[in-house]
């Protein structure tokens, strides 16, 4: 089994437009930028061992037919090749319509629970969640439920409770979930209504359902450290207009909590959360939170795109103490990276890495960040890049002990392994093809120890 480069460190992990043909052509133009520039030099593995101890798994998110990709995961952290996909009974949905590599714009879509060795994914063409046990190699579909809502893109998961983040239907659904694997639905609470003059719903094509404008709608559904309250954010990003995406913003932003309760873990303010409204970085540009994650004394860590400028190079880090009255202290605020688009995180011990989505304007190519975060809460950006590879990122995954890092890269069709070494500092492995094609709308990725 792979060991932690700092015994005694607490590890958690968090587990990713237009509206005209010129827009999106510039956002192409961008990756392709991106994908022009040398990718990381690669240390590579020439194997992992004879018996796979864990795996790693990517969403397809095909809207033909969803799959879950396998590829085994040996103690060296180096990859084995993808397996054939194993259909998860539902629809994806396919290359984004705004972003082809960003279709869901959420973290999260896809979890594992390590204990129950139980994996859940979201369907979001067909508006449904599945879930598989995992027995070593083998993925068995157990159950499919529909997540009471349209088009889901963030699952979370406590004890025996998993809620639905449903971002065109702007609801959480709860679930009950026996030891194995079944579902039964709990309860389903609308969230407060994006401010006015959201954009519709987008509509499919033969390889693309529809799908909302994933800039503007909820990011991200979880859970605190202690399950005591469950967190959405909205991200009420650039409305599609002349400008975008750097035109106005549909709100400043918003984080919402919930408290939970009972046995079974419902929302005890279903319909009414505490909600904290960012600060704005001026007249109709909002923050747009994406998605968060947690320090090891359970402070929120939460990314957003245009925390420090609504411009390229505006990414940034916040952090905040979560009250016990749902409200947020803010501790450090808007801290950048000088990158574009931090979506997707991890945590090992006190290193925080951030998957930034796009290259910046200074044609600087696509990069994982890294922060340290001290017991307080505070924040500090490490100002050297921790990863750099060279072509459109999306969700991200760490191992249990914290010592490998699973990057996913749908704009190359990869999976990136990546070792944490001294004071967190990442050492490339070989990447490791996918099997689909580029930017076909991959999303999602967790890793699981074998038991």
């Amino acid at each position: 089994m792979d060991r932690p480069p700092n015994p005694g460190d607490d590890y958690s992990s968090v587990g990713g437009r237009t509206s005209s043909i010129a827009l999106l052509g510039a956002f192409v133009a961008l990756a392709a930028l991106a994908a022009s520039t040398p990718a990381l030099s690669i240390g590579g593995v020439a194997s992992g061992g004879s018996h796979p101890i864990g795996a790693v798994y990517v969403s397809s998110n095909a809207y033909s037919g969803n799959e879950i990709l396998t590829f085994p995961r040996y103690a060296d952290g180096s990859l084995g090749p993808v397996e054939q996909g194993v259909p998860t009974g539902g629809l994806g949905s396919g290359p984004g319509l705004l972003l082809p590599d960003d279709p869901l714009g959420a973290q999260s879509p896809l979890i594992v629970d390590q204990e129950k060795q139980l994996l859940f994914v979201v369907n979001a063409g067909s508006n449904d969640v599945s879930v598989f046990s995992i027995r070593g190699n083998t993925l068995t579909l157990v159950d499919r439920q529909s997540s009471d809502g349209a088009f889901p893109v963030s699952v979370a998961l406590f004890d025996h409770t998993l809620y639905v983040l449903n971002a065109a239907g702007n609801s959480v659904a709860g679930f009950a979930v026996n030891d194995g694997g079944h579902l039964t639905h709990l309860q389903t609470c609308a969230l407060p209504s994006l401010p006015p003059g959201a954009d519709s719903v987008r509509p499919g094509t033969q390889t693309q359902s529809p799908q909302p404008v994933m800039v503007q709608t909820a990011g991200q559904v979880g859970f605190s450290p202690d399950g005591r309250k469950l967190v959405v954010t909205s991200k009420e990003g650039p409305l599609l207009q002349n400008g975008f995406p750097f035109s106005a913003t549909l709100g400043s932003g918003r984080v919402h909590v919930y408290d939970v309760g009972g046995a079974q873990r419902t929302l005890l303010n279903c319909g009414h959360p505490t909600t904290t409204v960012l600060s704005s970085n001026g007249s109709a540009n909002g923050k747009m939170p994406f998605s968060f994650g947690w320090t090891a004394q359970g402070q929120l860590l939460l990314l957003e795109v245009f925390g420090a400028t609504t411009s390229f190079g505006g990414g940034a880090v916040s952090s905040f103490a979560l009250r016990g009255d749902d409200t947020l202290s803010p501790i450090s605020t808007s801290i950048p990276n000088g990158e574009t688009a931090p979506c997707w995180i991890v945590r090992s011990g006190t290193n925080v890495y951030v998957a930034n989505n796009v290259s910046n304007a200074s044609n600087q190519p696509n990069v994982i960040s890294h922060y340290v975060v001290n017991s307080k809460g505070q924040l500090a950006p490490n100002p050297a890049v921790a990863a750099t590879l060279g072509t459109s990122l999306t969700d991200v995954t760490i191992t249990a002990s914290g010592r490998f890092i699973y990057q996913l890269a749908t704009g190359s069709a990869q999976v990136w392994p990546f070792s944490v070494g001294v004071r967190g500092a990442l050492t490339g492995l070989t990447p490791v093809a996918d099997g689909q094609p580029q930017h076909s709308g991959q999303v999602g990725i967790a890793t699981v120890d074998f038991q």
